[in-house]
């Protein structure tokens, strides 16, 4: 297998996200669109996709880069505000695939999901469930 393919719009399975699974009113730093792993840069407090550095030497912007804080919850605009959820199951991927499969922040795409582990040691960030549902969470 390999990058996880979205499906449309990915959205919450469960109606009504409890405020203890969500940063609500951030501002994003780039445009992101629904379902992108994106992490909250310490030195702006804006959001950008989190950037898998497999195979890189790492510097502090890269180790930052690399952590997943959440998902966006909609497409947004530079400087737009954006939720970001976390902890959550996403109805995310294009094809039904096995149950139980890890899944890991992407080394091709900014802000994507695979589910082949990265050779750099990165963390689970998630797990396949059934009919294209994902369980994600933080990587930390």
């Amino acid at each position: 297998m390999a990058l996880i393919a979205k499906s449309g719009t990915p959205s919450p399975v469960q109606l009504g996200i409890p405020s203890t699974n969500k940063y609500a009113d951030m501002i994003a730093g780039e445009e992101l669109f629904a379902g992108d792993a994106v992490f909250i840069q310490d030195s702006d407090g804006r959001v950008y996709k989190s950037k898998e550095q497999c195979g890189s030497s790492s510097s502090d912007s890269t180790v930052e880069a690399s952590r997943v804080d959440g998902y966006a919850a909609a497409g947004t605009k530079p400087v737009e505000a954006v939720t970001v959820l976390y902890d959550i199951v996403l109805a995310y991927a294009a094809v039904d695939q096995t149950a139980g499969i890890p899944v890991y922040l992407s080394c091709d795409v900014n802000g994507g999901l695979d589910d082949v582990k990265p050779i750099n040691d990165a963390p689970q960030i998630g797990l396949t469930l059934t009919k294209g549902r994902i369980h994600l969470k933080q990587s930390w």
